[in-house]
């Protein structure tokens, strides 16, 4: 799984975030270390399609209830930093 930006170095960091619970099966929880400026937080499904997607992610949860049974990724990126974390729903 990579991600092209030009002009942009890019720092992964595993720290960057956690997520719980998981599995999930309402709610996701986001717990951030630190806060750098703008953030983006995207879902990916097993196929790379996108999800979810929000730009200024300032919330702590997302709803996975839309989600269908099945793994993710959630990757989520500020201005110095991305990181990518799986998790499960499950119903």
């Amino acid at each position: 799984f990579e991600d092209w930006v030009e002009g942009i170095p890019e720092i992964k960091n595993d720290n960057l975030i956690s997520v719980s619970p998981n599995p999930a099966d309402d709610v996701l929880t986001i717990h951030r270390k630190k806060i750098n400026g703008t953030n983006t937080i995207q879902i990916l499904n097993s196929t790379g399609q996108m999800l979810y997607n929000k730009v200024n992610f300032n919330e702590d949860t997302i709803n996975t209830n839309q989600l269908p049974s099945g793994n993710y990724l959630l990757k989520y990126w500020d201005s110095e930093n991305v990181t990518i974390k799986m998790f499960v729903v499950q119903h």
